[in-house]
């Protein structure tokens, strides 16, 4: 129905439109063949009739330079001249009668040149020359003025021809915008009424009117839209019922959740206002009188995850902190997650409080029972391995082969056992921060010598090449040189264990990223399994690919510990060619910031 009304108001338009061309092309073939005929024949007969009156006046000048014995020149200009006269002839279409006077006058100039140029020079027919010249002169300007009147009128007839042309072509142009704007509010009343409607509809819906009702109006194809929009607004209205639902009994289990969660949870909004807090938090803000702000400490964590988006998950006990709660120190493990918006202004932050006041006396009890127990254990396995050393100088008694293999089994697994009790302990130690680390400012050439110096007889028992390399101009670093002894040293010996025989170490020391200072080792064993790489830092971990070669799997975990106290970071790969690197990094002293790394 619609198509159809379209339609049947175009009509009128373009039949219009088609009647204004077909005139205009008429109009245009008119106007082009008059056009035609007056360039073809009027213009070509002025033209003509000027070009015979210059040769006329040519010719009798010929016969004058004749008349005075010039017939050379004469007889030139002459025959030059004389076929204009012989083939000059009215236009077939010429009704002047001065065309045709023209015509025999010329004839009887060309007479009189012929009997002036053929036989000797009559004097009676010369006079009658100028007389002759005059009436073609006369009659020849007459006609040109003729054809020059009907060139004019016929220009004149153009005009008023164009000018009619305008007329209609505005006229009907002007009734085909009427017609159009006709047409167009017609049909836009019986289509943007419906659609107006649609919209308002559309509008109460945003504004959350859902028992708004909605009739069709139209009757036409639009009456399919309205069916459709009702019947999405319908589902719509059905499934913001359940969603609503659901999103209530989403936010009454949320809610339920973190009213029993032990742990204070907090909701930081953009504005660093507190938007909700479960019942722990309350009783801790409550205790501690946090009702203004955070305390630096959270504060701190919080803008860092709102300045940079990345969220802080905290799994180890030095970012612990720690409060006074009814004068008990109760320590608390902080992760602060980002919520994202959509709305920049309605981004928010979690703040969860993990209690591990419990965990942490478990884990000092845990350190100190190691530390004690490791202590008193190493010295019965010292004297136990004084006696074995004893028996095996035989200075109490001769022993056999066998003896002798057995105590000499004992005695390495007595070292295997107090290599254990020492890496304990310097975990513990690590671990309670106690002893301090006694730093000092430290050349990183200095480090690198002394581990290769502490390495150099078992290295060269197994004919491996230790060889170091250190950038020049090198910062210092701030580190206990005892206890980066010892990082390093884990290293190199596991670089001698795993590298082989006849194999070369490089000990190198150079500025790495951010200006920390790294220092690792290259050696040229099988590598670490990739499904290695990531765990080999991990306490009393070892492949499974490496079960040959003896270790108890703590070296790498005390050296990551080491370098972390230091403020560094450890890592390894596998080289390109063959082999491995371990490598830590090291702040630069303060002292050297300003100076040139190399």
């Amino acid at each position: 129905m619609l198509r159809l009304r379209l339609y049947i108001g175009m009509l009128p338009v373009a039949g219009l439109l088609i009647a204004i061309c077909l005139y205009s092309v008429y109009n245009y073939k008119k106007l082009n063949d008059r056009l035609e005929a007056l360039q073809t024949v009027h213009y070509t007969t002025v033209s003509e009739i000027e070009r015979l009156l210059s040769s006329t006046a040519q010719i009798g000048r010929a016969i004058r330079l004749n008349q005075f014995d010039k017939n050379e020149s004469a007889q030139e200009i002459y025959q030059e001249n004389r076929s204009v006269l012989s083939e000059w002839k009215p236009s077939p279409d010429s009704s002047n009668p001065r065309e045709f006077d023209l015509a025999e006058l010329v004839a009887q100039l060309e007479a009189l040149a012929i009997d002036q140029f053929a036989d000797e020079v009559d004097l009676q027919e010369v006079d009658q020359l100028i007389p002759l010249l005059a009436a073609i002169e006369d009659n020849g300007r007459a006609a040109i003025a003729d054809r020059n009147a009907t060139i004019l009128a016929i220009n004149q007839s153009f005009q008023e021809q164009a000018r009619t042309h305008y007329y209609v072509v505005l006229g009907g142009i002007l009734l085909g915008i009427g017609l159009m704007a006709w047409a167009a509010y017609s049909l836009s009343q019986r289509i943007l009424t419906p659609i107006d409607s649609l919209a308002q509809f559309a509008s109460r819906l945003a504004d959350d009117d859902w028992e708004t009702d909605f009739k069709p109006s139209s009757k036409d194809e639009i009456s399919g839209l309205e069916e459709a929009f009702l019947e999405m607004a319908q589902r719509i209205r059905l499934y913001k019922r359940e969603t609503d639902k659901k999103i209530l009994r989403t936010r009454r289990r949320m809610e339920e959740c973190f009213s029993n969660l032990p742990y204070p949870v907090f909701f930081i909004n953009s504005k660093r206002d507190i938007v909700y807090r479960n019942p722990s938090a309350k009783e801790l803000i409550d205790e501690l009188d946090w009702q203004s702000s955070f305390p630096p400490s959270i504060n701190a964590r919080i803008e860092r995850v709102f300045g940079t988006g990345e969220e802080m998950v905290t799994t180890e006990f030095d970012e612990t902190i720690t409060f006074k709660v009814d004068n008990h120190p109760q320590h608390y493990l902080p992760t602060v997650l980002r919520i994202d918006s959509e709305d920049t202004e309605e981004i928010e932050c979690a703040l969860i409080l993990q209690d591990i006041t419990q965990l942490r006396l478990s884990d000092e009890l845990k350190s100190d029972m190691v530390a004690t127990i490791s202590h008193e254990i190493k010295t019965p396995v010292t004297g136990a391995n004084m006696a074995l050393h004893l028996l095996l100088e035989q200075g109490i008694g001769s022993l056999n082969e066998d003896q002798r293999e057995m105590l000499e089994t004992a005695t390495e697994d007595l070292r295997r056992l107090q290599r254990l009790l020492e890496h304990l302990l310097q975990i513990a130690r690590l671990e309670r921060k106690s002893p301090s680390l006694n730093t000092t400012p430290v050349r990183p050439a200095r480090i690198v010598q002394t581990a290769i110096e502490a390495h150099a007889h078992h290295a060269a028992s197994q004919s491996i090449t230790l060889r170091a390399q250190v950038e020049a101009n090198l910062p210092q670093v701030l580190a206990d040189p005892n206890m980066i002894d010892v990082a390093l040293s884990n290293f190199i010996s596991n670089a001698i264990k795993y590298g082989g025989a006849n194999s070369r170490i490089d000990i190198y020391a150079r500025l790495g990223r951010d200006d920390q200072v790294q220092i690792g080792v290259l050696d040229e064993g099988p590598g670490i399994p990739d499904e290695d790489v990531d765990k080999v830092f991990e306490k009393f971990y070892r492949s499974s690919k490496h079960d040959s070669v003896k270790g108890i799997g703590l070296g790498l975990s005390i050296c990551k510990d080491i370098v972390a106290a230091h403020g560094g970071s450890v890592g390894c790969r596998n080289r390109p060619s063959k082999g491995a690197e371990m490598f830590f990094s090291l702040p630069k002293h303060e002292s050297d910031a300003s100076r040139p790394s190399s």
